[in-house]
């Protein structure tokens, strides 16, 4: 019998110490919330959602890793889109896509993946159409007119279920083990909220400057209004382009959803700073400027001219937002649970209006 060595004593000690201090730090940034007001609590609260970012279902449609699998029913409503239709940070019971099918008691099929662009949604429609839905939202937030726009990739005439060559940041077949093994420690150490701090204050890549405000009692970090001007702005050159890539690009995924006979919708989210600087006249233009909005305004009049029906849920979501309601997280910016709840609530009328 082969007998392992003991580590040293000191060396056990230290690893006890370790784990013992990194479990109570653990434990100690769980309580906190209950004891403090914001703006800690609400980090604290927002670092515990960050799992609900990365959540992944193999055998199905919705998640940051798909596979591209035949259509096993029918769907009603197909939503396409970025992290806004995704739903980051927000469990998969309160996305707005989820609230949506359980309003309607329709079967809503949700396509949406961070970090994308138009050309990708224009796939993702060619992708749904498989699924036979009557109608087809198409979500658009303010950075997909800087972002990914190339006007040469449209829908194609039918979806064959092959893998096409610029689907790989879209769709994944199936798993290699150490992508297997590479999702698991990102899910386990997503668990720490001691690792969420570390990846969101303490990374160089994660700084830039913010502007803390308090509204009607919530608490909100804001960047500059320089931080957003490069990518939304339609001062911008790129930006314009952008603005007509998305023109094109759109109109493509309404003409090919049309043609099938289907209701097709472009919905226009709009970034926090949108919702709410306007509401400040001191804040406000310290954190945004018309001129970013006015990219929402040509598309959608550019759009509606050709022919495409567009929502923009921006001056429902101020209307709210004036009436003291917290519609986005604190420190990120994508919507919270109530957030979901209104964007469900204003797409549920949409889609119920006969004739629209």
């Amino acid at each position: 019998m082969i007998r392992v060595p003991r580590p040293p004593a000191i060396v056990r000690d230290a690893v006890l110490v370790i784990a013992l201090t990194f479990t109570l730090v653990e434990l100690v940034l769980r309580l906190v919330p209950t004891l403090v007001g914001d703006p800690l609590k609400s980090m604290i609260e927002e670092a515990e959602k960050v799992p609900y970012s990365n959540r992944r279902i193999f055998n199905g449609f919705h998640g940051g890793v798909r596979r591209l699998l035949p259509p096993l029913m029918k769907t009603d409503i197909l939503v396409v889109g970025d992290s806004f239709v995704f739903g980051s940070y927000v469990k998969e019971e309160d996305i707005f896509t989820s609230l949506l099918e359980r309003g309607l008691g329709k079967r809503v099929l949700n396509l949406g993946v961070g970090g994308t662009g138009p050309v990708q949604y224009n796939r993702m429609v060619e992708v749904g159409m498989a699924y036979e839905p009557s109608t087809v939202i198409y979500g658009v937030f303010a950075n997909d007119f800087s972002y990914d726009a190339h006007p040469k990739i449209q829908p194609l005439k039918t979806y064959t279920g092959r893998k096409q060559e610029y689907d790989d940041d879209l769709f994944t077949a199936s798993l290699r083990p150490n992508e297997r093994a590479a999702h698991l420690l990102k899910w386990v150490t997503n668990l720490s909220l001691q690792y969420q701090f570390y990846k969101t204050f303490a990374q160089p890549s994660a700084r830039f400057h913010t502007i803390p405000w308090r509204w009607k009692g919530h608490f909100f970090m804001f960047p500059t209004k320089e931080y957003w001007d490069p990518y939304i702005s339609y001062g911008n050159r790129n930006v314009r382009e952008g603005v007509e890539i998305n023109r094109e690009l759109a109109g493509a995924a309404a003409s090919f959803a049309q043609g099938a006979k289907k209701r097709f919708w472009l919905v226009l989210f709009p970034s926090k700073e949108m919702v709410y600087a306007p509401l400040d006249p001191l804040m406000g233009p310290k954190i945004f400027s018309e001129v970013q909005y006015q990219s929402y305004e040509v598309l959608a009049r550019e759009l509606k001219a050709d022919g495409v029906s567009v929502f923009d849920t921006t001056p429902d979501l101020r209307r709210l937002a004036a009436e003291g309601k917290k519609l986005y997280h604190s420190i990120d910016g994508h919507f919270n649970e109530l957030g979901h709840a209104e964007v469900a609530r204003l797409l549920a009328g949409l889609i119920r209006t006969p004739g629209s």
